[in-house]
């Protein structure tokens, strides 16, 4: 079966739909913003919830439709048909698609039987749906607790997988509904069942590969989200399986356990035994450890020749912009190519950063944006290519609105900058913080008041070269023994050394900035500036086409 890709979303008294609505994903890869109740996260569920039914009981699906606890109809559609089309098909080399494959399936109040085509069971086996639940639930332990994952694993990991083309969650659900009604035989065959599907699962998270000295989850941790010089080994104790106790009609369930362990050192040979990991680490680390489970999981059931989408939903809320940037870089350097990827956010911040990450493949990303309308209304669906702030107030002059010109090119030329002095961007997200334009040229500049001191100035003497710095640390250091005093010096010279080579190379970034910064204090001072304020002074087409250039000039420098 050729490779098809997500072509369309179609829906219809759906969630946050009434009307009609589709969303054109085109085979590529895609960005989707809108604020919270905008109706985004309607598109996760309704392809979701398509997938799902894959694995679902025939008629299971009516519960969605049928006015009921689960019913997923919008309470404004009245008598609209309810539905969810998807379309998918074949693209070229080139990455255009072709229309001659494309194929749509459909559920409604009519039938689910679209869902059980080989196309789209081939997609529910092998997509990934990850919520920002799966952060959130992961830190809910109490301090007394032991690090046991069963209650995460039922809530947001068995949903999202099978065995034997069963979901496990459904497996859990039916095994606890029959407990006391069910044959002694018949009963544990249900157990079996699910436990061969958990035992299956959690398989790549305690075992160890041939070569390395530990298992899949320790390695992917600290090669993909781990802290620069640190490593955590992380094993699962003991697990124990889904069971019961009692005769019928009083029998218990006995759930699972899955206790996370974990040791944590400056290296793999200096581990120290950490009984409760979510005590010990900070969030950051806890956030990564549940993200290496969930992708390793997911590695390990994935058919990377079949069909395969990655939807995440505001998966990142919860981290600083440090992190971010380390998941962004794991997403697209690792997961692009076997996967379609949806991101739903609804930070704009977010939304920005990434659509700079994917600006040299902009050809296989769309951005979509949701506006927010009335709650009995459709949400406004905007589909566009990546933009960044430079792309945007080009559009804006070419469309002779020159004031939204300016005010995209001052936040571009900010962006740039603070990447001079700030290059992981991460005091653009403190609230505590704003900055002008003039702010930001100066500290590119180099003019901060930290920049003036004495010692800076020697440091920064030109006479003295790289070599001979590096030889006055590293005589230092040689000239140290090997005692914990003498050691802890090596460490703090070798931070010094670090520091000095980082301020050296700023200011050599400083000097080349010197020609274009002072383009970008005249730009401000002539239309950057006056368009952010009040201002009857009308702008002019030439300098705006001078901004453009030096901005332009900025963004190659930087």
């Amino acid at each position: 079966m050729a490779k098809k890709y997500l072509h369309s979303i179609e829906l219809q008294n759906f969630k946050a739909f009434p009307e009609y609505e589709i969303i054109n994903i085109e085979g590529k890869h895609a960005i989707i913003w809108g604020v919270n109740g905008s109706g985004k996260s309607s598109v996760f569920w309704s392809l979701y919830t398509f997938l799902q039914c894959a694995g679902k009981a025939a008629d299971d699906y009516k519960k969605y439709f049928d006015g009921g606890d689960q019913d997923l109809k919008n309470i404004f559609g009245g008598t609209t048909a309810p539905f969810v089309k998807l379309a998918f098909a074949e693209k070229d080399a080139k990455g255009n698609v072709l229309p001659a494959t494309k194929e749509t399936f459909v559920l409604d109040l009519a039938t689910d039987t679209d869902t059980r085509k080989e196309l789209i069971r081939s997609y529910y086996l092998s997509s990934e749906f990850i919520s920002h639940r799966l952060l959130l639930n992961f830190s809910n332990f109490r301090n007394s607790q032991a690090l046991n994952l069963w209650p995460y694993f039922e809530r947001d990991i068995l949903p999202f997988f099978s065995s034997k083309g069963k979901n496990l969650y459904d497996l859990l659900k039916e095994f606890r509904e029959k407990i006391n009604t069910e044959t002694t035989k018949a009963l544990n065959t249900m157990r079996d069942d699910f436990n061969n599907g958990l035992q299956d699962l959690i398989l790549p998270l305690v075992k160890v590969n041939t070569g390395k000295a530990h298992n899949v989850l320790t390695e992917y941790y600290n090669d993909n989200l781990s802290e620069k010089k640190e490593f955590s080994q992380l094993d699962i104790f003991n697990p124990t399986l889904l069971d019961y106790t009692g005769s019928k009609g009083k029998r218990a369930v006995i759930n699972p356990e899955i206790t996370l362990k974990a040791k944590f050192g400056r290296t793999a040979a200096t581990l120290t035994d950490i009984n409760k990991p979510h005590i010990f680490y900070n969030e950051a680390r806890i956030n990564g450890i549940a993200l290496a489970i969930r992708f390793v999981l997911m590695e390990n059931r994935t058919n990377k020749a079949q069909n395969n989408l990655l939807c995440l939903d505001d998966l990142l809320i919860s981290l600083d912009m440090h992190n971010r940037r380390k998941v962004i870089e794991l997403l697209l350097s690792k997961y692009t190519a076997d996967y379609q990827l949806l991101l739903f956010t609804h930070e704009k911040g977010f939304f920005n950063e990434f659509q700079r990450s994917v600006k040299n493949n902009e050809k296989d990303w769309k951005a979509i944006i949701f506006r927010e309308t009335p709650i009995d209304k459709n949400p406004k669906v905007e589909e566009k290519g990546i933009q960044t702030y430079y792309d945007k107030a080009k559009e804006f002059f070419d469309n002779n609105e020159y004031e939204a010109c300016a005010l995209f090119l001052r936040k571009e030329a900010e962006r740039l900058l603070a990447k001079v002095f700030d290059p992981a961007l991460d005091f653009v997200w403190r609230s505590d913080l704003l900055l002008t334009l003039g702010d930001y040229v100066g500290r590119a500049r180099g003019e901060d008041k930290q920049d003036i001191s004495e010692l800076k100035k020697a440091v920064l003497n030109p006479n003295i070269t790289d070599a001979a710095l590096n030889k006055i640390f590293d005589d230092a250091i040689a000239g140290l023994g090997t005692t914990i005093p003498e050691k802890k010096l090596k460490s703090h010279i070798k931070s010094l050394k670090q520091s000095i080579k980082t301020m050296r190379t700023n200011a050599t970034t400083k000097d080349k900035l010197k020609v274009v910064l002072d383009k970008v204090d005249a730009a401000t001072g002539r239309t950057l500036n006056p368009a952010a304020h009040f201002n009857e002074e009308p702008f002019f087409k030439d300098e705006m086409e001078e901004a453009l250039k030096t901005i332009d000039e900025l963004r190659k420098a930087v």
